[in-house]
């Protein structure tokens, strides 16, 4: 009877202890997001701290392993499991600040908070798997088949925090729920410690000193490096240079997730030579169309760099799994290639963005994977041989490279569709012509990658500047008589290069759009007057110049406020004449030191590329905006978005609070009639608590007011962005 409750018991345990790590790192990210101004970066780095933890975690189980019998070692596992609930429920301390180094201070944040719970988790995965290889049970000397079941619970967190934890429970209720599963964690540890207990095995260490050599462990952190770096590297570029979609980071984890699923199952499911024929086959495919240039941006080229993803992590898994050394030695093995997992975590979050203005870490390591398929990875009929290079100029391959190398280089300087396609389809032949020859295909592969990354091939060509910080890439360039700033893909203020129009406002801030109609109210009014404004942009709209009128800027990215202010990027801060302050720090954090009733109107547009961060869309953050602007004073809200309709959750803000809200879409058009320069289409919202304000606005047509909605309303403590 014991034997069969054996694995359903441990397997449990894993999955239980798997779903709460995962669980718990969203739910903390969405905790601190406010501090950090809802950076894509916050996730990334809460990455490389869970996988430090779980790095620590893994160590501790094998030094345990090593010196520690069974008994002694479920004794103390379960003393330190239980010492660590005093962190529970989990809680940030009151008067949080950030510091100048945002990376730094979140992981001292982390640390302080939900290092020692999610510490001493992390170590459950091998533990569990050390205890089951110490039973007399059948598949006890290959116990990785558990590793799959760890990974199943990692993947369910992951995959139900959006669709069935976010829109149901509260961080509270979350917490709380999180808390309660941890008390089951430790019941269930200590009912796999007594299924163990008594086995003459559980009477002494397990694990004796590692037999396997040293260029095995170097193989192993390596195979685990790559793919870290790659999920990390494919999740940057994807949400920052091709679509900003909420959540789309998770399809990336996921996938990461699936391959250890894979190829740690208890029966083979994945033969090597089909992860490599299928790797082969989708980076071919991803070069051709990255030559193409057709679907960029597309749905297809997302396809694409997802799948390039996942089989270049399960060719390197497989090799990883296929490796794994005898259950005796299993501690160290985890050990190892969570290390490598760390590393590439830090590579890419910690280091890349100092050494790499932009994310060319995403190509180098897909570089790296190409050579990775060579020599170990080939059936031995494919294997390396020696090349004959004097007879190399003979070969058709030597001619198709040639030709393919000719073609790109006028694909890239003359940008006609013929020698692009012709560039495309050479580029796949001269690619599935050296499939045979790894070194050679890795070499030729990767010229390609490198020659056609939309990294390295800028659309635009005239960049002015370019800058990468803990909040993404920043992007200054002259387009079409337009001096554009980018956010990764989203624009974020752009300026006339003719002198005729250099002062007027573009972008979403053109004055016959929305905001010049909230401007014309307030140009109608005497008295001094104060505008704020959550996020700062080109600085646009301080060329509504008006008698006494004073700009307040809340931005959190200096590199905004430098680009901003640099005279020779954009001019409309030091030219427009308006005076004007920029505080640096969260808009909502710093909004709290103001007096009441400060403003006269407050402008919210604060976007991390094209994710809005949701902390200032809550009711609390209205309720700060209401007591900051005066009695007869505007809150506008930018809402312009490729992915999120933001309508229904101000109409449950407006019922909330019962405050008033209208709002304008207004199209692209010409700045003149006789000049070719447009502005952008945008989506405004405008809140006051005074209802004469709005309406001059309400008289005009374009505005209408939001439709009502039994959408619940976002809080702190609440928000579902899938709703």
């Amino acid at each position: 009877m014991t034997s069969k409750i054996l694995v359903p018991l441990y397997a449990l345990t894993l999955i239980l202890s798997a779903f709460l790590l995962f669980s718990v790192q969203p739910m903390f990210a969405k905790m601190i997001l406010p501090f950090l101004g809802g950076s894509p970066s916050v996730w990334n780095i809460a990455m490389v701290f869970f996988q430090g933890m779980l790095l620590g975690g893994y160590a501790y189980a094998h030094m345990t392993s090593r010196h520690l019998s069974v008994r002694t070692q479920a004794i103390l596992h379960i003393l330190l499991l239980s010492a660590c609930a005093v962190f529970l429920p989990l809680a940030l301390p009151s008067g949080l600040q950030p510091s100048e180094h945002p990376a730094l201070w979140q992981i001292g944040l982390m640390a302080g908070v939900v290092g020692a719970p999610f510490f001493i988790l992390s170590a459950s995965a091998p533990l569990v798997q050390h205890w089951f290889a110490a039973t007399d049970h059948k598949d006890a000397s290959n116990p990785y088949f558990l590793y799959a079941a760890s990974n199943i619970g990692s993947m369910v967190a992951l995959l139900s925090y959006p669709v069935v934890v976010e829109p149901l429970l509260t961080v509270r209720m979350q917490n709380a729920a999180w808390a309660g599963g941890y008390g089951v964690l430790i019941a269930l540890m200590a009912f796999c410690a007594l299924l163990v207990w008594n086995r003459k095995t559980a009477a002494g260490p397990v694990v004796a000193v590692s037999q396997t050599p040293v260029k095995i462990k170097l193989a192993w952190l390596a195979l685990a490096f790559i793919p870290s770096s790659l999920m990390l590297g494919v999740t940057t570029y994807i949400t920052t240079d091709m679509a900003s979609i909420p959540l789309l980071w998770i399809l990336p984890l996921s996938l990461y997730l699936l391959t250890f699923i894979l190829v740690f199952a208890r029966r083979e499911i994945v033969k090597m030579h089909v992860a490599v024929s299928l790797f082969t086959a989708f980076i071919t495919l991803l070069i051709v169309l990255m030559a193409v240039k057709v679907f960029d941006k597309s749905i297809v080229m997302l396809a694409m760099h997802l799948l390039v993803f996942f089989f270049a992590s399960l060719l390197c898994h497989k090799k990883l799994a296929d490796m794994r050394p005898p259950a005796s030695d299993l501690t160290g093995f985890y050990m190892i290639m969570s290390l490598g997992g760390v590393l590439g975590g830090a590579f890419n979050a910690l280091v890349a963005p100092f050494i790499f203005v932009m994310p060319l870490e995403y190509t180098l390591v897909l570089c790296a994977v190409l050579f990775v398929r060579g020599y170990a990875f080939l059936p031995e009929k494919m294997r390396f041989t020696r090349p004959d290079l004097s007879g190399l100029v003979q070969t058709p391959r030597f001619w198709l490279l040639s030709a393919a190398i000719i073609a790109t280089y006028f694909a890239i300087s003359e940008r006609t569709i013929t020698y692009v396609i012709a560039a495309a389809l050479l580029a796949g032949v001269a690619m599935a012509s050296f499939r045979s020859r790894p070194v050679a295909y890795a070499v030729v592969g990767s010229i390609f990658l490198m020659v056609y990354s939309p990294i390295m091939v800028l659309q635009n060509s005239n960049i002015l500047e370019l800058r990468r910080n803990f909040f993404g890439v920043l992007q200054v360039s002259d387009h079409e008589g337009l001096r554009n700033f980018f956010h990764g893909t989203t624009l974020h203020g752009a300026q006339p290069i003719s002198p005729q129009f250099h002062m007027t406002q573009m972008t979403y801030y053109h004055p016959l759009g929305p905001v010049g109609d909230m401007f014309r109210i307030l140009d109608g009014r005497k008295g001094p007057q104060r505008i704020g404004a959550i996020g700062l942009g080109t600085g646009t709209i301080a060329c509504y110049k008006h008698k006494d009128r004073i700009f307040d800027f809340y931005e959190i990215d200096a590199d905004v406020v430098e680009i901003a202010e640099n005279k020779k990027l954009f001019s409309y801060l030091s030219n427009c004449g308006s005076p004007y302050h920029v505080t640096l720090g969260d808009g909502r954090l710093t909004l709290e030191n103001v007096p009441d009733g400060t403003y006269d109107a407050l402008i919210v547009d604060a976007f991390s590329s094209d994710n809005i961060p949701m902390h200032l869309l809550t009711l609390e953050a209205l309720e700060l905006y209401m007591r900051k602007v005066k009695a007869g004073g505007m809150i506008a809200f930018n809402i312009s978005n490729r992915y999120l309709d933001l309508k229904p959750q101000l109409a449950s803000l407006s019922r909330e609070t019962r405050v008033p809200v209208i709002f304008r879409y207004s199209p692209s058009g010409k700045i003149a009639p006789d000049f070719s320069l447009r502005y952008a289409p945008s989506i405004w919202a405008v809140f006051s608590p005074n209802l004469e304000t709005l309406l001059p606005l309400r008289k005009n047509s374009k505005w209408e007011p939001v439709p009502p909605t039994e959408h619940r309303v976002w809080t702190d403590d609440y928000a579902n962005i899938l709703s």
